[in-house]
Formats: C-alpha cells, structure tokens, sequence
C-alpha cells in the first residue's frame, strides 16, 4: 500500500533542507490505545543516524512505504540491514529490482542523479511477494536491504524507543484474541491494536518453505470510542511490537474492506532469509556498546588543521560532529543539528532577498541549483574537485551556521585562501556546466564576497555592501 505523496528534497550536498522532526516524543508501549483517525501526519523526515519507523521508498518511485525495523548480521552486528515488504521495494512504478544493485531511501529515495539530494541507505539484496492461492492477498511479503558502508544506524522505531529484540508469537498467546501490539507507520504514526487472529498451515503443510502463518490485527478504538484504524497506505513494511518493545511481525496488507491488517511473524520471515544466507537478527541496544553503530568500510574526507582547530575550540561543534578525529564521513551529513527546523531555509531566502546580490544567487539556485547537485553523480572529474577542493567542507559549515550564527568560516582551507577553493570549484563548474548556467556564473561569482572568517549574517552584510559598491560605480 504505497504512500504517493512526495515530501520536500532531504539533502544539499548531503545535507538534509528541512522537513518537521517526528522523534521527539516516545510512547511508552503499555500506554499507546491511539487509533490512526487520531493523528494522521506524513513522515517526512529525514535521520542520520537512521531509525527504523520512517518514510522508505526506492530511487525513482513516486510511492512510499515504511521501514520497519533494523536488523544486523549475527555475526557482525556493525552490519545493518532494513527490514520493510518486497511491494515497498518494488511497488507498481519500478518495473524491476536488482539485488545489490536496486537503491532504496529515507525519506525520497534520491541519489542526486534525478534532482537535490542523497537520501539513500542501502540496496536491496533478497526479498518476495507471494500471493494465496486465491490471489487475493499476499501469504508473505518481505525484503531486506543492505545498508550502505559509513552508514550510522540505531536500532530504535520512532516513537517506540529501542527495540528489546524479537518474540516468536504461539497460537496459545494469542487465542484469546486480545494480544496487545503497536506499529509506528510513515503515514499514520504510532496506533495500538490487538492479534485477532492466528492463522497457519504448518499443521497440514509439511513442506517448510510452503508453510506459512498470518496474524490479524484490529485496532484499539480511536479517542471517542469508536471503531479504530490500525493502518493505511503509506504503513506497508512496519514493524509490529508487543509491550515489551519485542518485534513480533511485519505488516504487509490492510485490507480495504474491512480495515483489518495482514502481518507475517518474525521469526519465519527471519528464517526464510537464512536459507538465502543471511543470518539475521532483530537489532537492539548492546550493554556497553554505543547507542549508534556503524557499518564499516564507509569512505571518509580528511578535515583540514583550520577545521580541526575549529571544533578542538568549540565543544558544540564537536559534540555535534559526526566524523572520527580528523575526519568526517563522505555522502552524509557531518552535524547532529540537521535537519534544521522547518521554514529555515524559507528564513534564509528572505535574508538573501534583501540585497541585489543574494536576490541573484537566489535566482541562480532556482535556475541551475538541480543541475548542479547532477555534476557530482555524472562527472567523476568534478566529484574529486568538489571533495579534494573543499566544496563539501564549506558547505557543510554554511549548513551549521544557519543554526549557529556565531560560527565563523575560516580563512583557508589546509592553507589555501578559502575563495581560491571556491574559484577553483567554480572552474570546475565552468567546465562541465551548460551554456544557460555559464551565461550566469560569471554574475554570480562578482556577487560573493570573500568569505573568510565571516559569520551568517557577516556574508549577508557583505552581500549587501558588494551590492552598494556595484550600484554606485554603475552611476
């Protein structure tokens, strides 16, 4: 059941532009009686590091679904995969998926290579859809995707908190039909309901790759007491917990009809996956482990001393800094403080529009700005100069600065003049850019003032001088 609705472009040079925070709040799992018709927001949020619960969609989809859980290797739990259903993957819009090849994101499912961004997580590597033998439903319906290498992960749900790991229902446990369980849902938030019904063939199937089970939940009623809505479209892929914040099931069909929602339980989607190879686990937090893991071999960009000195100076911004010592990791965002709160960049282009010259590059931004997030993923030349000359470090400060206006760029960069970093980026651009962008370049950059050891609003006042300085020789 997917989401079509498109939220806002997650990321500028890896950096997330915005969209409403939805982890603020976590209910305890005892207390959530909420039915969908009481809150119906569209997550659209954007989290390094990632949690389970969010909108998850593959690169090139107009639909959505949701990312249920996080689940690692047994035997390297650094190794993080993202457990939702095999429609959410490939829903009507994709044609064909690929294992290690068909890339999935959260929130858009964006690499940079179709507009602004990079949200992507991973690839999917197994999963499938079977249908009943009616065709009426899907008797399973599931799919992992292998979280991409320096990806940062917590094995929480939003909402829910940190996963205690899983719990593999018995018929027994739930006959009585009143099995407390939640679900966090892209599109419908955290709702409660109850297992109304167990259904399995194991019995009578001896075959174990025919054997299948399904879990019917029915929703608590909503907040004036009437019947109750555990799940939509855009909810596809979460997980289903217990009161003890075990995962029991995946959620993978409601049914229009009656509202009723199909799952398949954990334990035998888990197996199924390990007679393909992967030994997987439902992922919780480790006793003396950080609350964030990593998976390894993710490519780093050495910071340079003037950066480094930045942060040893300011315990805020190493606090928030993603990296390692003196590095930082390369495709995401560097800072704990993005996603900035909504309308921030709506601030920043009134700020600009002040002056003649941010009026310009708000304008050019608007003309070329998807052009340009393309140069990076088309042109391998141009990606080496963006990283080795600075771009994504300037960037990634601007960012920061949007929210810590005291915070200052430096002067130079490992020693070179920070605007000789941004010329040489812009020769770059000058290269590889189409004629309408090169028409515009060369105003633009008449319009940037130096940059060096200037705060926001420094760059906005500069912006407005250079601005003065050009109107009064024009006369």
């Amino acid at each position: 059941m997917p989401d079509t609705e498109s939220p806002s472009p997650p990321e500028i040079d890896d950096a997330p532009t915005g969209a409403t925070p939805a982890d603020a709040v976590v209910h305890p799992p005892g207390a959530i009686k909420r039915s969908l018709r009481d809150k119906q927001p569209d997550d659209g949020t954007y989290r390094n590091p990632l949690k389970a619960g969010g909108r998850f969609t593959s690169k090139g989809s107009n639909a959505a679904g949701t990312l249920g859980c996080l689940l690692w290797d047994k035997n390297n739990h650094e190794v993080g995969f993202a457990l939702t259903a095999q429609h959410v993957v490939q829903p009507p819009d994709i044609k064909k998926v690929e294992r290690n090849k068909t890339k999935l994101g959260q929130p858009k499912g964006t690499d940079g290579s179709t507009g602004y961004g990079n949200d992507i997580i991973g690839v999917w590597v197994e999963g499938q859809k079977v249908l009943n033998a009616a065709g009426t439903f899907a008797d399973r319906d599931e799919a992992i995707v292998k979280l991409a290498p320096g990806m940062k992960w917590a094995p929480e749900i939003v909402g829910l908190g940190a996963i205690s790991g899983m719990h593999a229902l018995t018929p027994d446990e739930t006959k009585s039909g009143t099995y407390p369980v939640h679900k966090r849902g892209a599109l419908s938030d955290v709702t409660g309901g109850v297992i109304s019904t167990y259904i399995t063939n194991a019995a009578t199937e001896p075959d174990p790759d025919k054997q299948h089970s399904l879990l019917v939940v029915t929703s608590n009623p909503d907040s004036n007491g009437q019947p109750g809505v555990f799940a939509t479209e855009g909810d596809s892929g979460s997980a289903i917990v217990n009161d003890a914040n075990e995962v029991v099931a995946l959620l993978h069909h409601v049914a229009e009809d009656t509202g009723l929602v199909h799952c398949t339980p954990i334990e035998q989607i888990l197996g199924r996956f390990a007679k393909k190879g992967f030994n997987l686990e439902v992922a919780h937090p480790v006793p003396g482990h950080p609350p964030i893991f990593t998976v390894p071999g993710g490519a780093k960009i050495a910071l340079p001393p003037e950066v480094v000195a930045q942060f040893a100076a300011d315990p805020g911004m190493r606090k928030d800094f993603r990296g390692e010592a003196d590095q930082a990791p390369a495709g995401r965002s560097w800072f704990t403080d993005v996603p900035p709160p909504a309308g921030t960049f709506d601030r920043v282009r009134d700020d600009l529009s002040r002056s003649a010259g941010g009026r310009l590059l708000v304008a050019f931004m608007e003309r070329h700005g998807e052009e340009l997030m393309r140069l990076p993923h088309q042109d391998q030349r141009f990606r080496l100069a963006w990283h080795r000359g600075g771009g994504s470090m300037i960037t990634q400060l601007l960012l920061r600065m949007l929210l810590h206006p005291e915070q200052t760029l430096p002067a130079t960069l490992t020693g070179v003049p920070v605007m000789t970093c941004v010329d040489r980026i812009l020769a770059e651009v000058r290269r590889c850019a189409s004629p309408a962008a090169l028409a515009d370049l060369a105003r633009v950059r008449a319009a940037i003032p130096d940059l060096a050891g200037l705060t926001y609003q420094g760059i906005l006042d500069a912006l407005a001088d250079g601005s003065d300085r050009r109107e009064g020789a024009g006369h």
